[in-house]
């Protein structure tokens, strides 16, 4: 119901809190803080896409502190952040955003060597780039059957 001045102020406050999280060396603790603030601001676009960039740079922070040599715990966390931001990124209206966030998701995925879940993430950025190419392609015939 709010104007879109008013969201994108209340949005902006929001992020900037969202980046204030920090749990030092207890990443699960923040990520479990912005698993929950994920549920609570779907609505909010630009809190969504934050959150996404906060989770993904959990999981460099994980592989820089453990300097590339994951065990299983570190591993599971990393694999979790990338697991977050699979489910998040399709709840974001902009398909360019989508896009950026799915290829940054996948380069970081990579980065801890997470083979299977690069691909994931790849395909699911195909699919929606697919979809989207599908839907605007038979907007434009419909357009041009209209014209003719």
């Amino acid at each position: 119901m709010s104007d879109e001045r008013e969201i994108t102020r209340v949005s902006n406050i929001i992020a900037s809190l969202v980046k204030k999280v920090d749990h030092g060396k207890d990443l699960d603790k923040t990520l479990n803080v912005f698993t929950e603030a994920r549920g609570l601001f779907i609505n909010l676009d630009f809190v969504t896409e934050t959150l996404i960039y906060e989770t993904l740079n959990l999981a460099v922070k994980c592989h820089r502190i453990v300097q590339g040599r994951h065990n299983q715990k570190t591993l599971n966390f990393v694999k979790a952040c990338i697991a977050y931001a699979h489910i998040t990124i399709p709840t974001l209206e902009d398909i360019k955003k989508q896009t950026k966030l799915f290829m940054m998701a996948a380069k970081i995925a990579l980065l801890n060597g997470l083979i299977g879940e690069t691909d994931s993430v790849l395909r699911q950025a195909l699919i929606m780039l697919d979809e989207n190419f599908s839907e605007k392609h038979e907007d434009l015939e419909y357009t041009a059957n209209i014209m003719v």
